[in-house]
């Protein structure tokens, strides 16, 4: 919720990349860097 707060747009990108992590090994990644930035953020 403190992601959706400080950025919606982020919040938004991350919602998608979730939804096709199980799709793609290649939105796995991207996830995973996503998070890492959120946490320095946080």
């Amino acid at each position: 919720m403190k992601v959706i707060f400080y950025c919606p747009k982020c919040a938004d990108d991350i919602l998608k990349a979730s939804m096709e992590y199980q799709s793609t090994d290649y939105k796995r990644r991207y996830i995973s860097w996503k998070e890492m930035k959120v946490i320095l953020l946080m």
